[in-house]
């Protein structure tokens, strides 16, 4: 035997395999022409993967090899089936179908798993490819017009043909039943079988490739009759309405013409009949060649040419006017050719406004693809028809990943979209609208644009699509935002700056009377001749006066009259001693402080008794804030270096810090507490011990998710070193 079994399998595999591919081809060429494309492209590979389990029986299990692989090669041909009628548009239900291949699993599976035979599985498998296929020619060949093209009844036949060798296949088993329970050494006759389905399964793709090509060919001779049918139709109203007829005989003069004729020709009739047409009025430079082609129609070498544009018609005044011509031949009762008939258009005009249409067209093309603004055509629904390059550069896009998909949810932003939907629909019904929205890239990237729509419309004023243009303006909303904290922070300069003058002024003229009551106090408690009762109320004086002291320094260390001392500081123990000496009172409110240092956090110059007072008072403030909020509390303070810089970050499970008042909170004298609790300068002097270290504070927070205040201080090795935020 030339071939053995396993070998036919491979061929019959790798003859399927290039069918996938050929009509992988076709079904991309073709798939927005015609329905079912994507059946027949997915039986083909139902098809190939079938085949191939079945060479690799052996090296998979045997179910897969006998039961799924088998089925797969069915389903192919239930899903071609499906396929078929879509593309003829006989569309049935296939529950039947579907049942018969569940019943063939089930059958199969027993015969493989319980009681293995090769002769029953077999016979089932040419039964049921007979029924479908069967299914398949009687649609083509029955089910269809008696008309069908030939390609359709191609197809057909090839299904009959699958049928017939299923059905062979059967009679087979039935006169003489298999001696082998292996298919690949099945015999001959199997093999031939198989030999047969590969021609069928050739002859299949080619008959699938002529239904489509004549598919193809039949909508372009339909289109193109349609369009000859209405140039005609046009025709002849312009011949009622007034279209130059005359008539040319043998000889090349003109036999009858009417008055529109003469109304181009800009003569009198009698001017016009027995004139040589081609002489008289066809322009010098077409004479020869209009001569030569009415000298071969005359003589019938060449078939006259129906319609003609481009020949230009010569009037007296000496103006050739471009004419669109309609000929036809004008025969004897021998059949003999004796002239033409023709009427004509004059077109002149018309060219013109074509010239400056398309002018125009490309005038707007150029600017709409090279425009530094994104410009987009989006249809009624939505979609999008067109969008220029600068837009696509922009949004990182390919032109063919954006085309037809939906403008909205595709280009804007999450938190722009209603506000788009809204825009669109104000420009569906007043034929524009203007807005600012946020647009987002590929990547995630968020821009802010300024959009307007406008509205193109068709000659009876029926809206067709919206052209829309969208002015980036991330830049020009950046700089303002940036404008908007430099501001803001001059204005907290100055405020901090008057205050500050404010504070040191009222501190001096307050600590000289003072440091007299504090001495003379203290002097007299160290007075031995003086009553109990008396010490009593000069130590409450000189309690308060130490209190008033007190006062009078964070007046004075807010105003900065106080001389700073700097020093080499190790951040991680400065933040650990302030920890330690609050350990009492955080232990006593239920606060759990969990800290997160780097180890590698670099020594810095700084003033260490001023950080020692911004570090103590936030620890403080979020002690205070977690106690009020629920008597407890936990508060995560860690340090890292970021960019370069130290980074300080307190994190407490706080009430949170209202938006309203995160830019406010560094105010001197602003405080959200009762009056007595607190005097609004805790945070005002971080702020200025922190600004003086050239470093940064701020607040980040949500309401009722806590709040994390974050120190960033540059990192200085020297004294003659400046201090700046990397």
């Amino acid at each position: 035997m030339i071939l053995d079994m396993r070998t036919t399998m491979l061929m019959y595999a790798i003859v399927n395999i290039v069918c996938v591919l050929i009509m992988a081809v076709v079904w991309y060429q073709n798939r927005k022409h015609f329905a079912g494309l994507s059946f027949w492209l997915a039986d083909f590979i139902l098809q190939a993967v079938g085949a191939s389990l079945i060479v690799l029986r052996g090296a998979v299990p045997d179910y897969v090899s006998m039961v799924v692989a088998n089925t797969m090669i069915l389903a192919g041909i239930i899903v071609i089936y499906i396929g078929l009628e879509r593309f003829v548009g006989k569309v049935s239900t296939q529950v039947h179908n579907y049942a018969l291949l569940a019943v063939f699993v089930a059958f199969a599976s027993y015969f493989t798993l319980a009681q293995s035979s090769l002769e029953l599985r077999s016979a089932a498998i040419s039964l049921m490819t007979a029924i479908f296929t069967f299914q398949c020619c009687w649609l083509l060949l029955y089910r269809l017009r008696p008309d069908t093209n030939p390609s359709t009844r191609f197809v057909g036949a090839v299904f009959a043909g699958y049928a017939l060798v299923s059905l062979i296949r059967i009679v087979r088993y039935i006169v003489s039943p298999l001696r082998s329970n292996d298919f690949f050494t099945s015999g001959t006759f199997e093999t031939l079988m198989i030999v047969l389905f590969i021609i069928l399964a050739i002859g299949l793709i080619c008959g699938l490739i002529l239904m489509v090509n004549r598919r193809l060919l039949i909508e372009v001779q339909t289109g193109a009759e349609q369009v000859r049918r209405e140039r005609d139709r046009a025709q002849s109203y312009f011949d009622m309405a007034g279209t130059m007829l005359l008539a040319v005989n043998s000889k090349g003069k003109v036999s009858t013409i009417n008055k529109k004729g003469c109304e181009i020709l800009e003569c009198e009739e009698k001017d016009v009949i027995g004139k040589d047409w081609f002489n008289t009025f066809t322009p010098q430079g077409m004479r020869v060649e209009a001569k030569l082609i009415f000298k071969k129609i005359m003589k019938g070498e060449i078939e006259h040419f129906e319609h003609v544009e481009g020949f230009a018609a010569l009037a007296k005044s000496g103006q050739e006017k471009l004419i669109s011509w309609h000929n036809s031949v004008i025969k004897n009762e021998q059949g003999e050719i004796v002239g033409i008939l023709r009427s004509g258009v004059d077109i002149t005009e018309r060219n013109r406004m074509e010239e400056a249409l398309t002018q125009s067209e490309y005038k707007f093309r150029t600017f709409f693809e090279n425009a530094p603004i994104y410009c987009y055509m989006v249809s009624l629904d939505g979609k999008i028809l067109e969008i220029n390059k600068f837009a696509l550069e922009t949004l990182g896009y390919q032109k063919e990943e954006i085309i037809g998909k939906p403008l909205i949810t595709t280009i804007y932003a999450p938190d722009s979209r209603e506000k788009a939907k809204k825009l669109f629909a104000e420009w569906k019904e007043t034929g524009r609208t203007e807005g600012e929205l946020n647009i987002i890239t590929k990547e995630g990237v968020e821009r802010a644009v300024l959009l307007s729509v406008h509205s193109v419309r068709d000659s009876r004023d029926k809206l067709i699509h919206s052209i829309s243009i969208q002015t980036d303006v991330t830049e020009r909303r950046r700089m303002e935002a940036e404008r908007e904290l430099l501001e803001h922070k001059a204005q907290i300069a100055s405020r901090l700056a008057s205050i500050g003058e404010l504070a040191a002024g009222v501190a001096h003229e307050i600590n000289n009377p003072l440091t007299g009551v504090i001495g003379y106090s203290q002097l007299l408690l160290e007075k031995p001749d003086i009553s109990k009762s008396i010490k009593d109320d000069l130590k409450v004086i000189n309690e308060g006066a130490e209190r008033v002291s007190s006062i009078v320094k964070r007046l004075l260390s807010f105003a900065r009259q106080t001389k700073p001392s700097r020093s080499h500081v190790d951040i991680n123990g400065l933040i650990s001693s302030v920890v330690q000496l609050r350990d009492y009172h955080l232990k006593s409110n239920n606060i759990t402080v969990t800290t997160a240092f780097d180890p590698e956090l670099p020594i810095t110059l700084a003033d260490a008794s001023q950080l020692q007072q911004v570090f103590l008072n936030l620890l403080v403030n979020a002690e205070i804030e977690m106690k009020l909020s629920h008597n407890k509390g936990k508060l995560l303070i860690s340090t890292s270096k970021v960019n370069g810089n130290i980074h300080i970050s307190f994190k407490d499970n706080g009430r949170g810090i209202p938006a309203a008042n995160l830019q406010k909170i560094f105010d001197p004298f602003f405080t959200t507490r009762e009056v007595g609790e607190g005097a609004g300068l805790g945070l005002s002097v971080c702020y200025g011990i922190v600004k003086e270290h050239n470093g940064r504070i701020w607040a980040e927070s949500q309401p009722g998710k806590g709040a994390n205040f974050i120190v960033e201080l540059p990192v200085v090795h020297t004294v003659t070193e400046r201090a700046i935020l990397v």
